[in-house]
């Protein structure tokens, strides 16, 4: 028969143990600026493996940084959320990627958290089976225009995609991409304009999608940038 007070004293120990990481799982560290302000009490670390399994972590804005423990040893994406003392949202720091694929533990730098701009991301295709080879494109030029500004941001064609979120300033936008061939950058093919394109504020990543571009016949016009404002 089990001593009574060996039976209390094995149960007081195993209510105590400390649970401690997996040695054989890697870590991320997320550090931050400080960027807090008056405002920003709490930063919220959301960390998704390739899998679409998530793990969240909150920690005090002004200790610039947390440890993400025990993670999948795969492609993780790291996003984070300034937040106020209610839980609001003030900004949002653009999502990166961390590759633990090796199973080593990384560090990764949010360099800030946006509050008055966005992000989008955007891919393209052709029409009618065409590549950015057959309508000889070599560069790609994204048209984002609201009557007030012109926004222009390009890359290479042949990715199709940018592979990166573009920072935007807020406001509804009329969508255009047009590619470009070597040497007198005339536009070869272009999607057809897309009206309303919402782009929110404090940090929102914005997937625009793939746009489809058709070959222009003889080449395509670029709308030029609006006149600027009276003072502007």
């Amino acid at each position: 028969m089990i001593d009574l007070r060996l039976a209390v004293l094995f149960a007081a120990t195993v209510g105590c143990m400390r649970v401690y990481p997996d040695p054989e799982l890697p870590d991320v560290i997320v550090e931050w600026p400080d960027t807090c302000g008056d405002d920003g009490v709490t930063v919220r670390i959301d960390v998704v493996s390739a899998d679409g399994s998530a793990i969240s972590r909150d920690a005090t804005c002004a200790d610039g940084s947390v440890r993400v423990e025990d993670l999948e040893r795969t492609s993780q994406t790291i996003t984070a959320s300034l937040l106020d003392a209610s839980g609001g949202v003030l900004g949002r720091a653009m999502p990166s990627e961390v590759d633990l694929r090796a199973g080593h533990s990384r560090r990764t730098y949010l360099p800030e958290f946006a509050r008055d701009h966005s992000f989008y991301r955007i891919a393209w295709t052709f029409e009618g089976g065409e590549t950015c080879a057959s309508v000889d494109a070599t560069t790609m030029l994204i048209d984002l225009q609201n009557g007030e500004r012109a926004l222009w941001d390009g890359g290479p064609c042949a990715g199709g995609t940018l592979g990166y979120p573009v920072p935007v300033e807020p406001g509804t936008y009329t969508l255009q991409l047009f590619a470009r061939r070597a040497g007198d950058d005339a536009a070869v093919a272009a999607s057809q304009p897309r009206p309303d394109v919402i782009i929110p504020d404090r940090g929102v990543l914005v997937d625009l999608g793939a746009i489809a571009l058709t070959r222009c016949t003889p080449l395509c016009g670029i709308p030029s940038p609006p006149e600027p404002l009276p003072g502007g």
